[in-house]
Formats: structure tokens, C-alpha cells, sequence
């Protein structure tokens, strides 16, 4: 849940700010801090949690597994520079910022990570921190392809195309898998494919859309949203057909009566409903 994530972060950047502001702000008691939010309750666990009060030359890091804590004035090798620099982002801000992934070639932290950052107190009494987490994969980008050993087999149009590290080869860091875009099949199912069992079968991973030919067990799903989709815009042509008689009808005294703007009002209400409820059902985002 990113919105846990950017909350405890908000909360550890006051709670630093607080101990600066008190005068009590020392590497073991924001190392405390750090152990502290990497122990609580978000889904997923915190990774690692990085502190910092540049004014008072104090920055740590807690790494969550394997358990180890690293002090910005010990360590600021090249393979934690990310870490501090999303720690840093934050500094000017007054809203969470997140960073954009990175992968880690390190040993004890290989794979993709991510993080969010705030800061919080004013002036000498300004504190930051940072929580971070591991990705298991990303969206496939043109910069993977050297690392992916080549673009990957999977139409562009109709796939849906991930990358994650690659533990068990030598020759690369990035594996990718692919599998159909919602509203689409392939006789091979709709699960995920790795990249080597597309490379064995000699070809792309390519989808057809759901349609009238389509296979009826794979687009099962798009049926009944189509369906209840027709029962949702039913109910808002409803609604907009009793609205247009009751306008027309307003001078009728039985109408006039029953406080016709009022029944307007209401009408408008349930075609909004329906409408903010239909659009959930259409699968692509930008369309919603």
C-alpha cells in the first residue's frame, strides 16, 4: 500500500525532527528510529529506512535484510549513492516524494528498489527520512534491452511485458516474462511466459482481442463486464428519459407538486451513480 508507506515515512521524518528539535538527536537514537519503522506493520515490510539531519552531519541507513545499519560519514559508496539521494529529494519538499526504481548490482541488495521520502520540522530543526522497498519487477523499457539480451519477444500492442533480476544466469541481470493484455487470449493461456520458454518456441508472444471468434474460457471475464456494463448504461438511459419527462411535464399540477426540481436533482444523482459505477467496468485506464 504506497499510501502506508508515504504516512509512516511522514511520521519518522516529525518523530526525527522532534528528537533535533529537543537537542537529543545523536546516530543512536535515529539507528533506534530506523530499526523501529522497519519493524512496522506495512504490507510489504519496509526494506530498508534511511535518516537523515544534514545540519548536524547525522545520516543512517538500516537495511532490513540481511540486518545491517550504515552511517552516511563511514559509507557513501557508490552502490548506496541512490539511497541517499532519495533521502535527500525530499529535503525542499513539503509533499512525499518517491523515486524513480533503480536496481542494486550489489551482492546483499541485488535486485530493484524504490523508495519514499519526506521531511519535515523548519530550519535547524529539519529532519528527513526515507522508506524503501524491493520490487520484484517492472514494466519492460527500451534502456532493459542490453540487459534483457535483446529487445523482448513480446508484441508491444497486445502483452504486457515485465522484467525482473535474473538469479540463476550468469550472462545477464534481467530476466522478462510476458503474458496477455486485458481483453486478449492466446491458445497458450493466459498466465506468464518467460522470455526463455518464448526463445525455445521460436516465437513472439503475440494476443488477439476479445471479440466474437475470441476463446469464450479465456474472455469469460470481459463477457460478464460487458454485461453488467449494458445493465449499468440501461439504468442511466433510465434515468435520463424520466428526467426529460418530468422537465417537459413541470407544469402539470401533479408534477409541480412533487417539487419537480427536486425530483430532478435526485434523477441526476442515481444517473451519476451509475455512471462513476460503469466506468469501472471498462479494463483501460485511460478511457476511465
Amino acid at each position: 500500500n504506497l499510501r502506508e508507506h508515504e504516512a509512516a515515512a511522514v511520521h519518522t521524518a516529525r518523530a526525527l525532527a522532534e528528537l533535533v528539535e529537543q537537542g537529543a538527536a545523536d546516530e543512536t537514537r535515529a539507528a533506534a528510529l530506523a530499526r523501529a519503522t522497519a519493524r512496522a506493520p506495512l504490507s510489504p515490510p519496509p526494506a530498508a529506512v534511511a535518516l537523515g539531519a544534514p545540519q548536524l552531519h547525522l545520516g543512517v541507513l538500516f537495511i532490513a535484510e540481511p540486518p545491517r545499519l550504515i552511517v552516511f560519514q563511514q559509507n557513501n559508496s557508490i552502490t548506496l549513492r541512490q539511497f541517499w539521494r532519495t533521502l535527500a529529494s525530499a529535503w525542499n519538499a513539503s509533499a512525499v516524494v518517491w523515486s524513480n526504481a533503480w536496481f542494486s548490482c550489489d551482492d546483499y541488495d541485488w535486485g530493484w528498489w524504490g523508495g519514499a521520502a519526506a521531511a519535515r520540522g523548519a530550519g535547524p530543526a529539519r529532519a528527513a527520512a526515507a522508506i524503501f522497498r524491493r520490487w520484484t519487477a517492472l514494466p519492460c523499457e527500451d534502456t532493459m534491452h542490453e540487459w534483457l539480451g535483446g529487445p523482448p519477444l513480446c508484441d508491444a500492442g497486445t502483452t504486457d511485458c515485465e522484467a525482473y533480476p535474473a538469479l540463476s544466469s550468469a550472462d545477464r541481470r534481467l530476466e522478462y516474462r510476458c503474458k496477455c493484455r486485458v481483453e486478449h487470449w492466446h491458445a497458450g493461456g493466459g498466465g506468464w511466459l518467460s522470455g526463455r520458454a518464448l526463445a525455445a518456441g521460436g516465437g513472439a508472444l503475440a494476443c488477439t482481442a476479445c471479440g466474437a471468434a475470441s476463446d469464450a474460457a479465456a474472455c469469460v471475464a470481459d463477457v460478464y463486464r460487458a454485461a453488467l456494463l449494458a445493465a449499468n448504461l440501461a439504468g442511466m438511459l433510465i434515468c435520463l428519459v424520466i428526467g426529460l419527462i418530468i422537465f417537459r411535464k413541470r407544469k402539470c399540477k401533479a408534477v409541480a407538486m412533487g417539487m419537480w426540481t427536486v425530483l430532478e436533482v435526485v434523477l441526476l444523482g442515481a444517473l451519476l451513480m451509475y455512471a462513476s459505477a460503469a466506468s469501472q467496468y471498462m479494463s483501460v485506464a485511460q478511457w476511465r
